[in-house]
């Protein structure tokens, strides 16, 4: 009897590297490393287009915003927020439609 091995593919393999690309950066943003944290939401996105999580990238798009606002990068910022909510209309994802909305001002106060 031959073993059967799990079938990995794209999808399977890309979030979980996601995920860790966001705890990462998440850590350097309460560190205030703000443009490392930036580089690796950059990260985080690809790997969450290449596992084609729509939630996923939206998060994504909120989280390199956040980042682009700290380092004072503020039209790159809204660029993100306006994409996220986009995408969070999408989804249905109302939370995070809100979220980007409220970030969104925030780039604009």
């Amino acid at each position: 009897m031959q073993a059967k091995w799990p079938q990995f593919t794209a999808e399977k393999l890309y979030k979980p590297l996601a995920c860790a690309h966001r705890a990462g950066a998440l850590e350097l943003t309460t560190k205030e490393q703000h443009h490392k944290a930036l580089a690796m939401h950059q990260q985080q996105l690809d790997l969450f287009e290449a596992s084609r999580d729509k939630h996923g990238q939206a998060t994504s798009y909120l989280d390199i915003g956040l980042s682009a606002w700290h380092v004072g990068s503020f039209k790159q910022a809204s660029e993100m927020y306006l994409k996220c909510q986009t995408l969070a209309r999408e989804i249905g994802d109302k939370y995070l439609e809100a979220k980007a909305s409220g970030n969104l001002g925030g780039v604009y106060f």
